[in-house]
């Protein structure tokens, strides 16, 4: 009867009876469920002071209940994890998010990996901070998960990798799933990551630092990459398969003010199955250092802000989503035509302007034929000058219909200008 109810438990519920029974604690601990956060741990822990106690108990004692939590929780980790290790059973998924404070947690974290990894997990997840009391270095991996080739699902956060990486050291035969978050890398640690990674089918690299060049190549099965980072010169991607991609690149001081000239480079060559790539560069983004070649591709969104784009359908036929905060002028313009010609892909283009524009009069005096589209969609604040905004995407690119989406409904002789255009 107690293994029936315990399998309708939540992560929560099971703390919380594991604490407050021994014969729990003993039972819980031999189920498939290695599932473990300090914070909800702490606060199954905690609930019987907060339901039961006065506010003058909870205070006195919630410093001694925090420490005690703490010890109960590593406690709980080693012997549930030595107890299900024990049954002669793989495990199938490990999870574990906590922080760490001292060398006897670092130690209980390095026993309990080297169990499951031993015995073949397949899914990993492993998030360790730093406590900011008494701060140590980030937790390093053991060199052990280098040979876990059962792996198939690795999500890494705020952890070192193991230091003993090469090619040879790494047999990820299985992974198709890695999520790095905060994790220091460098471009060795990726070519090889690369190269040991041969199923490999969605990669994500969110906020880690330590290289100026990513470059992923050769990854037959790769469907879908997410990439958000400080101050990259280049992004190099080459995937057949590949179908989405997103892209959130920020300057080396992250606030967005970086130069055009330090714009990273953008290559996408032969993804011939892509058709989904969102781009968002915080600082102003360059057209021209963007080279695509995915001839499949339905969807690509290009902004100067970290947009979090909406997840739409795809389009029926190829669009380009164009996102601009900061203010355009003449060469943005020509960057933008050039860019459309050079990618002949697009048959829609939907683009928001938040900023008046500075183009000169000078680009009417360029005489080249405007890129041929089906329709335009031309978002614009209330702040942009309507007429002068449709004039310039006219003269860079010719649609069969336009859409205009602008606050100027007041203003008649705005309307009007527009009209005669």
């Amino acid at each position: 009867m107690a293994d029936e109810r315990g399998m309708w438990l939540n992560l929560k519920d099971w703390f919380g009876v594991s604490i407050l029974s021994k014969t729990w604690f003993t039972l819980t601990a031999s189920f498939p469920i290695l599932d473990f956060n300090l914070d909800e741990f702490i606060r199954a822990f905690y609930a019987p002071v907060t339901r039961y106690g006065r506010r003058s108990f909870q205070n006195s004692f919630y410093r001694y209940i925090a420490v005690s939590g703490r010890e109960s929780f590593y406690d709980y980790i080693a012997y549930k994890t030595s107890r299900y290790c024990e049954q002669n059973e793989s495990v199938h998924t490990f999870n574990l998010d906590t922080r760490i404070r001292d060398t006897r947690e670092v130690e209980i974290i390095d026993r309990c990996l080297g169990l499951i990894l031993m015995k073949g997990v397949k899914v990993l997840g492993i998030t360790v901070y730093a406590n900011s009391v008494c701060p140590l270095q980030k937790y390093r991996l053991p060199d052990l998960l280098w040979s876990a080739s059962s792996l198939t699902s690795l999500t890494i956060s705020s952890c070192e990798l193991p230091s003993s990486l090469t090619v040879d050291a790494v047999k990820f035969k299985s992974l198709k799933v890695l999520q790095l978050c905060e994790v220091p890398l460098d471009e060795e640690v990726i070519k090889c990551l690369n190269a040991s990674c041969p199923l490999l089918e969605e990669l994500s690299v969110d906020n880690c630092s330590g290289f100026k060049r990513f470059c992923i190549y050769g990854l037959q099965n790769l469907e879908r990459i997410w990439v958000s980072v400080l101050g990259i010169e280049k992004i190099d991607i080459e995937a057949p398969n590949l179908r989405e991609c997103h892209i959130i690149l920020q300057d080396g001081e992250g606030n967005g003010k970086g130069r055009e000239d330090a714009s990273p480079s953008l290559n996408l060559d032969l993804c011939k199955k892509t058709n989904n790539v969102k781009f968002s560069l915080v600082s102003f983004p360059d057209t021209e250092r963007i080279d695509i070649n995915t001839p499949n591709l339905l969807s690509f969104s290009y902004s100067d802000w970290p947009h979090v784009f909406e997840k739409n359908s795809l389009p029926l036929k190829a669009c380009m989503d164009c996102y601009i905060m900061a203010d355009v002028d003449t060469l943005w313009f020509q960057k933008l035509r050039r860019f459309l010609d050079k990618t002949n892909t697009f048959k829609n283009l939907k683009l928001q302007i938040s900023m008046d524009s500075t183009a000169d009069s000078a680009l009417k005096l360029i005489r080249s034929p405007p890129y041929q589209l089906e329709h335009v969609e031309l978002d614009l604040f209330s702040t942009v000058n309507v007429a002068k905004a449709v004039e310039e995407t006219l003269w860079c690119c010719r649609p069969r219909s336009l859409t205009l989406i602008s606050d100027f409904s007041h203003d008649f002789e705005e309307q009007s200008r527009v009209v005669k255009m």
